[in-house]
């Protein structure tokens, strides 16, 4: 289980990703509402507006809420918001990371975004070195090296694009399904196409999917990313330094920094 602290995570986010962005994004929410936002109103995601932004608006709305009644009440967005504000301060000092956050600030593909986040600050928590690339990254530990990617399942959908993600003895993580999908359910009903499989076996590259939700534990929400590795498609040789999704994400409201607390 990993706890982070809700305020500090979310003034991570804010501080990073810029003060003009967030005021340019507020106004294009604004826009789409009829020029302007009434507390507690419904606010419904944008095609304008990128996910990231979407996010912080509404953990900011549940954080204004919670003080007024004074409750520490915060939901899916807030917590979101937050687990992206906590990578991205683990992350800071990793080489090419404004990449990841020009990823968060573009409305593309924004699970694939968050799933950047989720396996480049895995890991730098299992004590390897990253580098951020465009077109691939690096984990790096002691001597030995594996490069990666990490796209969204649709976008196997072009078999040309397929062929320029596949480097020998690399990993493709493949992030399927969306926020509100069941994790479990996902990574073992959902199979690559045949020509991701193809390649696969071509070029020695390890497939993991991974998949991201909401769930509810102890009436409160818990972020859980998860990933499994396709025994059909271990990169030989290279298994110690696969990096494996497995953890849930609880928000810390206030007081002191959470302990750890084991699995």
């Amino acid at each position: 289980m990993r706890e982070i602290l809700m305020a500090d995570s979310i003034n991570s986010f804010e501080k990073i990703m810029g003060r003009a962005w967030l005021e340019e994004n507020l106004k294009l929410i604004k826009a789409g509402h009829g020029g302007g936002v009434a507390f507690g109103r419904g606010v419904e995601p944008s095609m304008n507006v990128p996910m990231a932004a979407y996010h912080w608006y509404r953990a900011r709305e549940e954080m204004a809420l919670g003080e007024i009644t004074g409750e520490a009440k915060f939901g899916s967005n807030s917590l979101i918001t937050a687990a992206i504000g906590a990578d991205l301060q683990l992350l800071e000092q990793v080489e090419g990371f404004p990449l990841l956050v020009q990823k968060l600030k573009s409305n593309d593909q924004p699970l694939t975004a968050q799933g950047q986040l989720c396996i480049a600050s895995g890991y730098l928590r299992e004590n390897c070195n990253i580098t951020i690339k465009i077109e691939y990254s690096i984990a790096a530990r002691g001597e030995r090296q594996i490069a990666y990617i990490v796209k969204h399942a649709n976008e196997f959908q072009n078999n040309e694009n397929n062929k320029n993600w596949f480097m020998k003895n690399s990993i493709i993580y493949i992030f399927i399904g969306n926020i509100e999908h069941d994790v479990n359910q996902l990574l073992f009903n959902w199979s690559p196409p045949r020509s991701v499989l193809e390649a696969a076996l071509k070029y020695n590259t390890c497939l993991v999917t991974c998949g991201m939700a909401i769930e509810k534990e102890n009436n409160r929400p818990v972020l859980v990313r998860k990933g499994r590795l396709l025994e059909s498609f271990n990169s030989r040789g290279l298994n110690s330094l696969i990096y494996i999704p497995n953890e849930k994400i609880y928000i810390h409201v206030a007081g002191p920094a959470p302990a750890k607390k084991n699995e």
